[in-house]
């Protein structure tokens, strides 16, 4: 998996990996607005594009997952998360684009959207919104897999970080 990535995304996802794991490991009850999802956007904004691109390839992994779970494409899931009522807005639109770059491989398109994002002044949006998507994701996969949500989470965590060397 590291093959696919760049040196610097690598290096990027490694410094992220200690706040999606408190992400996804959250103890505050899933309150969308918790402590770990302030943190997880307070990081990947400290790490500027590449914490983006990294947040972005996170989110696209966490899509595959969800899509394997469905027996379906990554594509699908992305369809999904488009008619989430609340993620239905400007910046919810350019995460689904991105994902969209993500899972059919186009990293360069992903990156335009992300500066894009970036120079409209839209970064702290895009952040949160990759954190939230990914608890969505990572959970919906347990869900549908009948199995506990740290389970998953766990697993989840173990083979995308590990699969990398971060």
């Amino acid at each position: 998996m590291s093959g696919e990535h760049s040196a610097e995304t690598l290096l990027t996802l490694a410094e992220l990996r200690p706040s999606a794991v408190k992400l996804l490991t959250r103890t505050d009850g899933g309150k969308p607005d918790g402590e770990p999802l302030t943190e997880f956007t307070s990081q990947v904004l400290s790490l500027g594009t590449p914490g983006l691109v990294a947040a972005g390839v996170l989110n696209a992994s966490a899509c595959a997952l969800l899509a394997e779970e469905m027996g379906r494409q990554g594509r699908t899931v992305v369809a999904v998360l488009s008619r989430v009522v609340p993620w239905r807005h400007e910046g919810g639109v350019a995460i689904n684009a991105i994902l969209s770059a993500y899972v059919a491989h186009n990293p360069r398109q992903a990156l335009t959207w992300i500066e894009r994002e970036v120079t409209e002044g839209r970064a702290e949006g895009l952040a949160r919104g990759f954190g939230e998507r990914l608890i969505f994701c990572v959970e919906s996969a347990g869900l549908l897999g009948g199995r506990s949500s740290d389970e998953v989470v766990a697993a989840y965590l173990e083979a995308f970080f590990d699969g990398l060397g971060a």
